[in-house]
């Protein structure tokens, strides 16, 4: 009986240590249960905090691309009126420049005109100038034949008064 009676206590003790041993596996199941729980919602704040500080990352680099973008368009915005504004003066000074080679080429056109003219003026002079001395020599030739005429006519008509006779050696020699 006392073997009997042991192995009821002893039968017992082991059932209740079985208890105990199952409660503390439960235990110890629950108690890894809640570290990889609280592990993961660990992990889950680690990667919800890195994924907020990415978002706002991402949201101060997507403002900072807003505002490139936002210089780029001025920038661009800039040039295109400094090219416009480029064209136009460049068109202005094509234009100037065209109205002045047009002005240099009527100026020469004029500048040589003027110069065939006064060529041809000149030339007319010339020859005016030519056929007046011309004019002048035969008018002066013509005067000192009618002064020889006259001279020698009233020589002779002096002469036929006073009965002297011509000396041709005593003539006067007009030049």
């Amino acid at each position: 009986m006392e073997i009997e009676v042991f192995e009821k206590k002893s039968s017992e003790k082991l059932n209740r240590n079985r208890d105990k041993v199952g409660k503390l596996e439960a235990s110890v199941e629950e108690v890894k249960r809640r570290r990889t729980s609280a592990r993961l919602r660990e992990n889950d704040l680690r990667e919800k905090t890195a994924l907020d500080g990415e978002r706002v990352a991402n949201k101060e680099h997507i403002q900072s691309l807003k505002n490139a973008l936002k210089d780029a368009v001025g920038a661009r915005d800039a040039t295109a009126a400094d090219h416009q504004k480029l064209s136009t003066e460049l068109h202005q000074e094509q234009h100037l420049r065209r109205q002045a080679d047009d002005q240099l080429k009527q100026t020469q056109a004029t500048l040589q005109d003027f110069e065939r003219k006064m060529r041809a003026k000149k030339q007319r002079y010339q020859e005016n100038i030519k056929l007046i001395h011309q004019q002048s020599k035969k008018a002066i030739s013509t005067i000192k034949q009618g002064l020889r005429d006259c001279i020698i006519t009233k020589l002779r008509a002096h002469s036929s008064r006073h009965s002297i006779t011509e000396e041709p050696h005593k003539m006067p020699k007009l030049s």
